[in-house]
């Protein structure tokens, strides 16, 4: 974290900072810290720039488990005081939570990321549902999720089934 009491200085350091175009392949900076640098400060000690770091994913919550997480909202909802069915528990009438709880604000904030995580798989995978999402194990140990394509649809017909319909066309 970078503190100080002059702003304008602060805003300045900011500002002469090398900083990568954003890709638009992937939506992520490119680095250009390559390694660790001690810089010296006036007022004594050293800042210390380095790599960017990946944020953490929330994996495996959706939009529907996320309210699960929270035990303020469990408590809310315990003994089916929500009416509403499939209920995402933002303040709509009918709903037993409130917005008067202390993490209600980071509540809002991870479900809107899980929000952008999610319309994010759509456009990397496709907008059209084909028989869901298969999970297999990607690079370090992380889960990564893969179309599912429909068999039926772009599987080809066996040698066998083809020949039999050649020659029941040819009979005809």
């Amino acid at each position: 974290m970078y503190k100080g009491q002059n702003k304008k200085n602060k805003k300045k350091w900011f500002e002469d900072q090398s900083v990568g175009e954003v890709s638009h392949r992937n939506g992520r900076g490119k680095h250009t810290t390559r390694n660790v640098t001690l810089l010296p400060l006036c007022g004594g000690g050293y800042l210390a720039d380095t790599p960017g770091f990946n944020k953490h994913k929330l994996l495996k919550v959706t939009k529907q488990k996320l309210p699960l997480c929270f035990p303020e909202i469990r408590k809310m909802v315990e003994g089916g005081k929500c009416k509403l069915k499939n209920c995402s528990h933002l303040g709509v009438q009918g709903c037993a939570v409130t917005g008067d709880w202390e993490r209600y604000d980071y509540f809002l904030q991870l479900l809107e990321e899980i929000k952008i995580d999610e319309e994010c798989q759509l456009k990397k995978y496709g907008t059209k549902r084909e028989g869901g999402v298969s999970c297999h194990m990607g690079e370090k140990g992380v889960e990564q999720a893969k179309p599912r394509i429909d068999p039926k649809k772009y599987r080809r017909g066996s040698r066998k089934t083809m020949k039999q319909t050649m020659m029941k066309e040819l009979e005809d």
